[in-house]
């Protein structure tokens, strides 16, 4: 009996660790996709390198285009905005407003995939 709850625990155990494992890896190093900022701003950045930003409260979606960037081992995106290659920075979920604060990060504004 023993036995048997044993192998019955070790077969769940290794189900749910191979489950984690394929969903947790099927999204990994992907930066396309919709997000939603802390204050409520929302960015889509798409394949072919084009992008939205709509901010929090307006109905106007702007149109714009995102660069790869690469800091060695961590890769990062700059989101373009009124002309600015580099209105934004997006690194490992977080936003940020310059190069510098991301290179030390901070300040941080916080990104949730939608």
């Amino acid at each position: 009996m023993a036995k048997r709850l044993f192998n019955t625990l070790l077969i769940a155990g290794l189900a749910i660790a191979i489950m984690s494992c394929g969903n947790k890896s099927a999204d990994d190093g992907k930066v396309t996709g919709k997000y939603v900022d802390e204050f409520g701003n929302k960015f889509e950045l798409r394949e072919d390198h084009t992008a939205t930003i709509q901010f929090d409260g307006q109905d106007k979606v702007n149109e714009t285009r995102w660069y790869d960037g690469d800091r060695g081992d961590t890769s990062y995106v700059s989101i373009g905005y009124n002309g600015d290659t580099a209105y934004y920075y997006m690194s490992h979920g977080k936003l940020y407003r310059s190069k510098e604060s991301m290179d030390i990060g901070n300040p941080a504004i916080d990104l949730k995939r939608q």
